[in-house]
């Protein structure tokens, strides 16, 4: 990264823009509720611009992902947010302890389910797993007054398979149960379904003795269960 920041960033916005597509971003934006503009670029087409572009400029060193995360979430273009999110989960292995307060800045501004998912998966849950002394903060967000961080505590653990805690796992969706939001209910859901590929019996008794699941939570829990019989 030869320039600037916002230098850097208004570079990657014009060749964003040189491929906008009009009617692939109207149909975007509509599968995000309009809630968010974009180019209307493609993923592929979208990395790919992207991978050229830090061939030309150089990739954001560690030490500027930051800044350059948080001037990119103040375009109105979701494509600059993607640009944001995934300059985290590309550096993940690299994060320091540190690095939690970026990325739950990150779940809490211009959230959304499709920015959100992949930073509870990666960043949240790579950070759980590589610094002890961050579990309680992020344990805490099960009864954070933002919908987005409860959510990522129920995802973080998504692809810790055998590595997964079982009994924090179970005790934060049954924290959860009462919610009748909608991306919540979907979480418990999902953060069971996949515990279910590696221990589909004692999801399976966990769904069937806790009646305060909603229906919704629990057809998601026992998804891969009833598609395997």
């Amino acid at each position: 990264m030869d320039q600037t920041a916002d230098v850097y960033l208004k570079a990657l916005a014009k060749e964003m823009a040189k491929r906008a597509n009009t009617d692939l971003a109207i149909q975007q934006s509509k599968y995000l509720k309009s809630l968010f503009p974009f180019f209307g670029l493609k993923s592929p087409e979208r990395k790919e611009v992207i991978r050229t572009f830090e061939n030309a400029h150089g990739k954001v060193p560690l030490d500027e992902i930051e800044r350059v995360a948080k001037l990119a979430y103040q375009y109105k273009e979701r494509e600059m947010h993607y640009f944001a999110m995934e300059l985290i989960v590309k550096n993940k292995k690299k994060l320091e302890a540190k690095n939690l307060n970026l990325v739950e800045w990150l779940v809490t501004h211009n959230a959304w389910w499709d920015t959100v998912e992949l930073l509870a998966a990666h960043a949240v849950g790579m950070l759980n797993q590589k610094f002890t002394v961050l579990r309680s903060d992020i344990d805490s967000w099960i009864e954070h007054e933002n919908m987005w961080l409860r959510r990522s505590a129920l995802l973080h653990q998504l692809g810790y398979k055998e590595k997964t805690d079982t009994d924090k796992l179970f005790a934060f969706c049954l924290n959860r149960a009462h919610e009748k939001e909608f991306f919540i209910r979907k979480a418990i859901g999902w953060a069971l379904r996949e515990y279910s590929k590696i221990n589909p019996q004692a999801v399976e008794e966990f769904v069937h003795t806790h009646a305060n699941l909603s229906g919704l939570s629990k057809r998601e829990a026992l998804k891969h269960i009833n598609k395997k019989r």
